[in-house]
Order: structure tokens, then C-alpha cells, then sequence
């Protein structure tokens, strides 16, 4: 390729999208078939508002200011009702009767002798009257009494009149709705069509509730099971899992391991979709309290929202060194063909579990199945509102998945860590998805986590997050171009929504190749991580090394034992020692430590062993050795670095032996259960004027040991900082008998005695102990 020549531009991958869109249109397709919510609204706005106002006038009240939106009223009961009690003819009965989908007409409501209030009046699917809901005056206001009373007793008789529409009522009987005492009015059927009843609530302060409904003799039983499965079951589950997750987040943020660019940019799009939609304004003429505490809510979910997407990217990157994605470039303002790929891939997938969500409603509304039915609608009304916003769902569900995985990914390896992550997932969403039984809404769960495992696996973080974002947006598409006219907001926003992330996909891909290999700044926090992580990556390293300069295993040396341990602190040091044999079968052993931690620390334990290797021979002595090896090291220009060394030689043949000794702790001889030092100093090495080394000259007589310890033995602090001393290991290696075990039982006896002072742990300091035996000669 020439310098003229333009760098290769990605592919766009429409496969997946296609494929995806695909599934979608199946769904839609059985959607508009099947699904009662999906079916045509066949009464105009101003018909609901003429009914509303008309209902109202015959039961002598005057609505004001009235205004008519398509809402889900009471849709979760009456659809669940429905199903249980009709089974196959429940999809038709809804379509035609029902107020899923339906005209909801809010205003203020003047009752002559009550007073004015804010009214919801629900416009069934007919066309006709089935309920209000009218709050007036104030909570905390006493009951009505006298003329209030006896008006408001009018007015609620005259709207079961009107519910009634004629048909006569059997005997009323009262039901315990929790703390809400209500009368159910049978109304007597000829049986051509499905029994219903008229709800009323109690004359309580601020409120009139009356509505029209399905008969349903199990209606207590039911409310009582529902009240278990959300106080027993619900409520642990979901608390638990809030207060893990804000243990983990202030754990995490204590350790200052958060990031919030990426999550701070998710919480401020949900706010945004709510301001948008009007969503989080949207309060149906509450009261200042209820509003106060709605608006908190919402605000409450968005923050939720950014802790806990912070914490699971937090725990994400923490599983995995150097961890980038996309969505960092994206944050930094750059486009590339992963990103792209990640979007369009994420844009299929999601339509995907759109289409499959549409599909399996519309599958068990039509099959008709003896205890399998739906509990909720397949969208609620209004879009955007609460956390049916796409933007809230998306996050929170690509968060639950990726924390589930980071987990397990601690403790197994990456590929099972995922798989458990996407059930755990599965399990905690079922109760997210109204399905009847349980298990129905796992089976569907468990599909829509392996798609996402898919994403997640084949697309990273950023193909999740849009797989788990894109099917709510498109079944806002899907269900605002039901009522364009009246929902031509959510319409745009979801539509924008999604024409944003296909241009951004698109326009991503067809950016040069090359901008996958750009260099990419990691958030603050990442580096952090990696700095430590590369700190423990080293230690580690050193540690190894350390270890690996250490003698594998004492020699054999007829006529002597040999045993040798070394405790490594938490932080690489530099203890170490050696056993050489030379010409004559002399055993060298020496025994130092290097000032310090770290590298320098491991590169000048290598020299050293490096200088005895080469000049510990048959015919040198010990102090001379010192010398040699002080001038190699001053030579490669150590620094501040020293190193203690003492270095013996010993003949097993006579138990005669001499040392010279660089700055390293007095050996101890002991001899028939008495042990003595052998005081010979000297400067260390590597540091401070040139200097010669004196040798001293020793013997070990039959059963005799020699010990050599570092100062990690004699300087180990217990946990009131009082040192080990020198006093106690002498006192150890003279207790009666221990002379006469071997040098393995002599090594164990002192260094047990030494860590029940400092206690279990990781030491203080590196701790090496030698123990050189001479057995009776034959």
C-alpha cells in the first residue's frame, strides 16, 4: 500500500442485524394476532371524553378540564384475571371488553355536597364506563360525616348505577383488600357471557374507588398468595441482593476502585428519556406527598442505576489484566469497527429477544395451557415511565449479568464463571417477567440470558449493553405505532433511540481498521489497578526468584546431616544461602541476606551466587572468598545496597572447620546440649572503606551442629513488637536431648518455638535457618 493510497475501511455487518429483525417481525406478526394489548383501539379520543363526561353528568357530578390518554389501567389484575378464568377465550374477551390499551380520562371532578377533586375515569376497550378513581380532600383527613357523607354515599350509588348499565345486583359481600375493607356487587348474568362484578371502595378520607371487573370467587385466596410471593419471596430476594451490592460499593469505593464516566453517561440517558416522555412528571393529579414521593422514586432509580453499573464494570475489569472496551472509546469521543460491530451486532441480538418475548406471549395466550397463563401485558403504559424506561431495563440487566459473572470469575475459570453469571441472571429476571407458573417465566429468562451470554461473549461489554437496551426500545417502537397519535413522543424518542445506535453502528464500521489498534487511555482508577496488579505480578516474580536461587534440596555430605528453610515475608527480600562441595569433599555453606526489597534485591543475590559458585574451589579460604566477592560488587556499582554473608567450611572427615563473617548474625555451635557463638564480625559487603576479613577456626566433635540464622529469626516481633532475641534460640537448642536428634528435628524444634512468639502469618522479614549436624564418623 502506497503512502496516497487510503488506509482499509471496515465491513458493515448487516447479517446479524437482519436476522435479528427477522425474528422481531415474527413476533410483532403473532403479537397483532394473538395479544389482546396489540389488538386496534376502536374508540376515537373524543368518544372517550363525550362517554366521560357523560357518565359523570348522570351520576350529577361535572368534569372539568378533561384530558384523554391511552394507559394500562389496572392491566396486570384484570389481564391476570382474565387469563385464569377464561383461559383460550381470554385474548378475544380482553380485545373486546377489556382496558388494556385503553382511554384513561383525567380532570378535576366537582360532586356537589363532596367537593372537587383529581379524577381518573377508565374507558374500556368497548367504549363504555368501567372505572374511577377520584381523590379528594386529603389522607389525613378524618371520614366524612353527616351531609358529606350521606353525598358521597349518593354519588358512589349513583356510579355502580352506571356500571351496572342495567343489569340487576346480587348480595354484596365484603372483601379484605390488606388494610382496605371492599364491597364486591355481583351482577346477575344470564350466562351468554362471563360473569362480572362492581368494586367499591369505603367512604375513606380522599379517596372514591369504584370499577367493573371480571367475577373471581378465588379473588381473596389469590391476594393473599400474591401478598406471600412479594413479602417472602420478593422483598428478601431484591433487599438482599440491593444491600450486597451497596456493601460491594462502598468496599470498592473506599478502595477507590470506582469509575463513573461510563456510568454516570447511562444514568443521565434515563434521565433523559423520562424528561423527555414527561415520564417523571407524569403524576396523574396526585397529591403534593404522593407526587413528592413518586419524583424521589424515579431520581432514586437513576442513582441506583449509576452505583450499581460502577460496581459491576469495577469487579468486570478487575477479572480481567489490561481490560479496555469499546465504550471507553466511545466516552473519549472515538469511533471504531469493534465499537460498530458491538452496536449492530448488540441492535440484531437485541430485536432478537424482542421477537422471542412477543413470540412466547403470544404462544401461551394462544395454546390455551390448564395453569399457564400471562400476569401482566406485554408493555406498559406510559413508555419511559418508571422502570419500563429502556434505558433504565438495558443497564440494569447487562449489570446483573456481568456482576453474576466477575463473581464467579474469582473463584473458576472465565468460560463456567459466565455461564453461571448468565443463570444467575436468569433467575433473578424470572421474577422481573409475569408468567404463571414461575417456571415459565425461568424458561423464557433462561433463553434471553443466553442470547446476552452471546453478546457478552462474542461483542464484549458494549454488544451487551445494547443487546439488553434494544429490545425494550423496540417494543416501544412497536407499541407507540399503535397509537401514533396519541403516543408520537415515546414514538420518536425510542425510534430516535434506535436510529441513533445504527448510525453510530454504521458510521463506526466504515471507519479504518486501524482504529482498533489505537492506543486507548485506561479511566484512573483502571490504571491504578494495573499498577498494583503489575507490582503484585512483580513481587510475585521476585518471590519465584528468590526461591529459585535457594539451594532445591541440601547436599549429601557423608558424616554430616544438613536441613535448611526459609520463610519469605510478604515483600520479596533477600535471603539466601548455599552448600558447595569442593575437590577435597569439604562442605562450604554460606548463609546472607541482602539489605532490602525488590529487584536489586534478587539481581545481587544472583551475583553473590554467582561469585561462590565460581570461586569456592578446594584450597581457598573463607575470608579471602569475602574479599573477592565485596570487590565484585562494589564493581557493579550496587548503590546503598549490603549484604551480610557468612561463609564456613567444614570438614566431615575431622569436624574441623573455619568462617569468615560480612555483618551476618554470630553462628551458634552447640556441643552435648550447650550452645555457643562463634564472634566473628565484620563489615558487610558491597558497602563502606575496602576491607579484609578474619577467619576463625571451630570444631564440631561428635553429634555437634552448627546453626546459621538470618536476623529475621532473631529480630521477629510478636504481636506487642518485643523481638524474638537471642536469648530464647539458645535456650531452644540446649533443652535436654535435642543435640542428639537430627538436624531436621533440631530446625523444626527452633522454628516452631520462633512462630508461636511472632504467630501465623506472613513474617515480618525473610527467616532462613541452617543446621549443619556432624554424625560420628565410622
Amino acid at each position: 500500500m502506497t503512502s496516497e493510497e487510503p488506509p482499509p475501511r471496515g465491513r458493515v455487518p448487516w447479517a446479524p442485524l437482519v436476522a435479528g429483525l427477522a425474528l422481531l417481525a415474527a413476533g410483532a406478526l403473532a403479537a397483532h394476532r394473538v395479544l389482546p394489548e396489540w389488538q386496534p383501539l376502536g374508540v376515537s379520543r373524543e368518544a372517550a371524553l363525550r362517554t366521560a363526561r357523560e357518565e359523570m353528568a348522570a351520576a350529577g357530578a361535572t368534569l372539568l378540564t378533561a384530558k384523554a390518554r391511552v394507559r394500562n389501567s389496572l392491566a396486570s389484575s384484570e389481564l391476570e384475571r382474565a387469563y385464569r378464568k377464561l383461559g383460550r377465550e381470554a385474548p378475544e374477551w380482553l380485545a373486546a371488553h377489556g382496558a388494556l390499551a385503553s382511554w384513561v380520562v383525567t380532570g378535576d371532578l366537582r360532586v356537589p355536597g363532596v367537593g372537587t377533586g383529581s379524577a381518573e375515569i377508565t374507558i374500556g376497550r368497548d367504549g363504555r364506563f368501567r372505572r374511577l378513581e377520584l381523590s379528594i380532600g386529603s389522607v389525613f383527613r378524618g371520614a366524612p360525616t353527616g351531609e358529606a357523607a350521606a353525598a358521597r354515599e349518593r354519588f358512589a350509588g349513583a356510579l355502580l348505577e352506571r356500571l351496572a348499565r342495567g343489569a340487576p345486583t346480587g348480595r354484596a359481600a365484603d372483601f379484605e383488600g390488606g388494610s382496605t375493607v371492599l364491597t364486591v356487587h355481583p351482577l346477575v348474568s344470564d350466562g351468554s357471557a362471563p360473569g362480572e362484578v362492581i368494586t367499591t371502595s369505603p367512604a375513606t378520607p380522599g379517596f372514591v374507588i369504584v370499577s367493573r371487573e371480571l367475577a373471581d370467587a378465588d379473588v381473596g385466596a389469590r391476594f393473599e398468595r400474591l401478598k406471600a410471593r412479594f413479602l417472602v419471596v420478593a422483598v428478601p430476594l431484591f433487599g438482599s441482593l440491593g444491600l450486597f451490592v451497596a456493601v460491594l460499593f462502598g468496599i470498592l469505593l473506599f478502595r477507590r476502585r470506582l469509575g463513573f464516566r461510563i456510568a454516570i453517561g447511562l444514568g443521565l440517558l434515563a434521565l433523559a428519556a423520562m424528561l423527555l416522555s414527561g415520564a417523571l412528571f407524569d403524576l396523574g393529579g396526585q397529591s403534593g406527598i404522593v407526587a413528592g414521593f413518586v419524583v424521589t422514586g424515579k431520581l432514586l432509580m437513576v442513582v441506583a442505576l449509576v452505583g450499581y453499573w460502577a460496581v459491576a464494570e469495577a469487579l468486570l475489569r478487575d477479572t480481567v489484566p489490561g481490560f479496555r472496551t469499546s465504550l471507553d472509546a466511545l466516552v473519549a469521543g472515538r469511533l471504531s469497527p469493534r465499537l460498530g460491530k458491538a452496536i449492530l451486532g448488540g441492535l440484531g441480538l437485541g430485536a432478537a429477544v424482542a421477537g422471542l418475548r412477543l413470540l412466547y406471549a403470544s404462544g401461551i395466550a394462544s395454546a390455551g395451557v390448564r395453569g399457564v397463563f400471562p400476569e401482566a401485558p406485554s408493555f406498559v403504559l406510559p413508555l419511559f415511565g418508571g422502570v419500563a424506561n429502556a434505558f433504565l431495563e438495558g443497564p440494569y440487566a447487562a449489570a446483573t449479568l456481568v456482576l453474576g459473572a466477575a463473581l464467579f470469575r474469582f473463584v473458576m475459570p472465565r468460560e463456567k464463571a459466565d455461564a453461571l453469571g448468565a443463570a444467575v441472571f436468569a433467575l433473578l429476571y424470572s421474577w422481573q417477567f409475569h408468567y404463571a407458573p414461575w417456571g415459565a417465566s425461568l424458561v423464557l429468562t433462561l433463553a434471553e440470558s443466553v442470547v446476552l451470554l452471546l453478546a457478552f461473549r462474542s461483542l464484549g461489554l458494549s454488544g451487551l449493553l445494547v443487546a439488553a437496551t434494544a429490545p425494550a426500545l423496540f417494543r416501544d417502537v412497536l407499541a407507540a405505532s399503535l397509537f401514533p397519535a396519541e403516543l408520537v413522543l415515546p414514538l420518536l424518542l425510542s425510534g430516535g433511540s434506535l436510529a441513533a445506535l445504527a448510525w453510530v453502528g454504521v458510521e463506526a464500521c466504515r471507519r479504518p481498521e486501524r482504529e482498533d489498534e489505537a492506543r486507548l487511555d485506561a479511566p484512573e482508577y483502571v490504571k491504578k489497578l494495573e499498577s498494583e496488579r503489575r507490582v503484585k505480578y512483580e513481587m510475585d516474580l521476585l518471590s519465584r526468584m528468590q526461591v529459585a536461587l535457594l539451594p532445591d534440596h541440601p547436599p549429601e555430605v557423608p558424616g554430616l546431616q544438613v536441613a535448611a528453610r526459609t520463610i519469605l515475608a510478604t515483600e520479596a527480600g533477600g535471603d539466601l544461602y548455599e552448600f558447595l562441595v569442593d575437590e577435597e569433599g569439604a562442605l562450604w555453606v554460606a548463609a546472607g541476606d541482602v539489605a532490602g526489597h525488590g529487584y536489586s534485591c534478587g539481581i545481587q543475590g544472583a551475583m553473590v551466587k554467582a561469585c561462590l559458585l565460581t570461586l569456592v574451589k578446594a584450597g581457598r579460604r573463607p575470608g579471602e572468598i569475602l574479599v573477592e566477592i565485596d570487590r565484585v560488587l562494589r564493581a557493579a556499582g550496587t548503590g546503598r545496597l549490603f549484604t551480610s554473608l557468612v561463609l564456613v567450611r567444614v570438614d566431615p572427615r575431622t569436624g574441623r572447620g573455619v568462617l569468615a563473617n560480612a555483618g551476618h548474625p554470630f553462628p551458634l555451635v552447640v556441643v552435648e546440649g550447650r550452645a555457643t557463638e562463634l564472634a566473628a564480625a565484620g563489615l558487610p559487603l558491597g558497602k563502606g572503606p575496602a576491607r579484609s576479613y578474619d577467619e576463625l577456626a571451630f570444631e564440631l566433635p561428635g553429634a555437634a551442629s552448627l546453626v546459621l540464622a538470618s536476623d529475621g529469626l532473631y529480630e521477629g516481633p510478636d504481636r506487642f513488637d518485643e523481638p524474638y532475641g537471642y536469648a530464647r534460640p539458645r535456650a531452644v537448642l540446649e533443652r535436654t536431648g535435642l543435640w542428639r536428634r537430627p538436624a531436621e528435628s533440631i530446625l523444626e524444634a527452633l522454628l516452631g518455638d520462633w512462630r508461636s512468639h511472632v504467630g501465623e502469618g506472613d513474617p515480618a522479614d525473610d527467616t532462613s535457618v541452617v543446621v549443619v549436624r556432624r554424625t560420628i564418623w565410622s
